[in-house]
């Protein structure tokens, strides 16, 4: 690793998740993975847990070519609006960085039921939902997810990791997460 360019190097507290860490509870969050089936869907499931609120992930075309993804809370679960129509480790990334912000503890648009959730996307105005790329807000969650995607790297290695990113499109295991496979 010390051979590596400074820039090339996984962010210190990547490096580190043990007392110190800016992020005390991810070692207890990633430890309740299963990682032999390891996918992104894994790890959204255990936020939920750890939140005690259900999170569905909803592929989309949004509307705005520099925007990924945005989270939306209803009453009772939170929506992650994510790009369809990209690579699925860029997918993973972009709903790692919308579980980071929930981590975090950081706000998000509340509307009044999940239709409004998807009226709102669907009406372009989830570019609202953020704020500017370069926040302290987006660059915290841009940070954690980072993290995240690091310390599972350090669990189960890059090749396991990305491997269902290789062969399986992520709306084919949300058909399954779902239960509209039976």
């Amino acid at each position: 690793m010390s051979s590596l360019p400074r820039s090339s190097r996984a962010p210190q507290s990547a490096r580190r998740l043990g007392p110190s860490s800016p992020y005390p509870f991810l070692p207890q969050l990633l430890d309740g993975i299963d990682y032999s089936r390891y996918s992104i869907l894994s790890l959204v499931e255990r936020v939920a847990a750890y939140r005690s609120r259900p999170i569905i992930l909803c592929p989309f075309e949004l509307p705005d070519p520099t925007h990924f993804g945005s989270w939306i809370a209803s009453p009772s679960r939170d929506f992650i609006f994510f790009i369809w129509n990209t690579a699925r480790v860029h997918q993973d990334h972009t709903i790692c960085h919308e579980l980071a912000h929930m981590l975090l503890g950081h706000t998000t648009r509340v509307v009044g039921g999940d239709v409004d959730a998807l009226r709102l996307v669907g009406l372009g105005l989830a570019r609202q939902l953020s704020n500017l790329h370069r926040s302290p807000r987006e660059r915290a969650a841009e940070q954690l997810a980072l993290t995240i995607q690091q310390a599972l790297i350090e669990r189960v290695g890059l090749e396991a990791l990305t491997a269902s990113t290789a062969t399986t499109p992520l709306w084919a295991e949300l058909v399954t997460w779902w239960g509209l496979d039976h």
